[in-house]
């Protein structure tokens, strides 16, 4: 069963069995993929929440300051 749902602010996860990636969106329809990991524990790790949130933190900052780009 696949099903995902919001882990942590504005992180959410999408499981697959024991993987997971962690996303988030970008202007509601845009999904952005932090990254992926297999779950090992009953709980998400701190620590892959804490990289998906900088990751969303790092996208958010590079798009203010008008240098990100989008790769086809």
């Amino acid at each position: 069963m696949e099903v995902s749902h919001k882990i942590a602010g504005e992180i959410w996860e999408f499981i697959a069995g024991q993987l997971r990636v962690l996303w988030f969106y970008d202007q509601g329809r845009l999904v952005v993929c932090s990254h992926g990991f297999v779950k090992r524990t009953r709980k998400t790790p701190p620590g892959e929440i804490e990289r998906a949130q900088a990751a969303f933190e790092a996208y958010r900052a590079a798009k203010k300051a008008g240098s990100l780009k989008v790769e086809d």
